[in-house]
Order: C-alpha cells, then structure tokens, then sequence
C-alpha cells in the first residue's frame, strides 16, 4: 500500500510539473507533443470525445489543460490508452 501512494505522490508531483510548463487551454498541436501522435491521430481522438473536456470553438479545438492531464495521468487511462496508443501507432 505504501508503494501505492509513493505511485500517487509521483505522478502529482509529474502533474503539477507539466502545469507549470503549459498554457492553460492546449491545442490539437500540444497533444501531438504530448502523446507522441500525428496530427491525424490527435484528430480522432478528439472528433471520438476521447479526450475529456476538449471543445470545438469556431471551429479550433480548446483542451483544458488540468482536465487533459488529470485524465491522462489516471490510472485506469494510463491502462487504456496504452494499448490503445499502440494500436494508433501501429
């Protein structure tokens, strides 16, 4: 169990760290970055609503930074979306 929480420390920790280095609303460019993703991949995940709380606002996408990271750093997407970022990458 203590492991669990050193677990949850660290990726806080990792969260708070990549806050502090973005703007706080992202771009479909910022996710390509960030996921390691081609531009037409990042597309579908938004188009799918697969990323949490991403906007389409006269037709440019808005991605909340903390909703973004919060998903992206949870570990039942952490589990997710490996498998399914392989099979985008592959």
């Amino acid at each position: 169990m203590e492991l669990e929480k050193m677990a949850e420390k660290i990726i806080a920790d990792q969260v708070n760290k990549t806050r502090e280095e973005m703007e706080f609303i992202l771009s479909p460019a910022d996710l390509q970055d960030i996921l390691g993703m081609g531009n037409a991949k990042v597309y579908t995940l938004l188009n799918d609503g697969v990323i949490p709380g991403a906007k389409k606002v006269m037709g440019e996408w808005l991605i909340p930074r903390d909703t973004f990271l919060t998903w992206l750093y949870s570990k039942e997407t952490k589990k997710q979306f490996k498998d399914k970022r392989k099979a985008f990458l592959n």
